[in-house]
């Protein structure tokens, strides 16, 4: 991934003040991880577009050189998700961001 583009997202998520979506990647004023580095790459959301899907358009992982497998799993890491070996919670984005900044390269 751009390590401009994730200082930016990594920092964005720190500071969002709005209540945290899941499924979606906007819902009115709320985001889900994914969703707010849409809003890295589109600040005026001219491509609103976006706002209305639940997976991260291919425009934006190929702009900001995120892997498809790490975008998978910050999705997981913010709605929560169940395997056949136990129950993941949802992070708060407190949460996401440090995983970010840990495992995405």
């Amino acid at each position: 991934m751009k390590n401009e583009i994730k200082k930016k997202w990594v920092r964005k998520l720190r500071a969002w003040r709005h209540r945290k979506c899941n499924g979606l990647l906007a819902f009115g004023e709320q985001r889900c991880a994914l969703g707010i580095l849409c809003e890295v790459i589109d600040p005026q959301q001219r491509l609103s577009k976006w706002k209305r899907r639940s997976m991260i358009p291919v425009r934006i992982l190929r702009a900001t050189g995120l892997d498809k497998t790490d975008a998978d799993q910050v999705a997981k890491l913010n709605d929560g998700y169940a395997s056949n070996v136990s129950i993941v919670r949802a992070c708060n984005f407190s949460e996401i961001a440090d995983w970010i900044e840990e495992n995405i390269k």
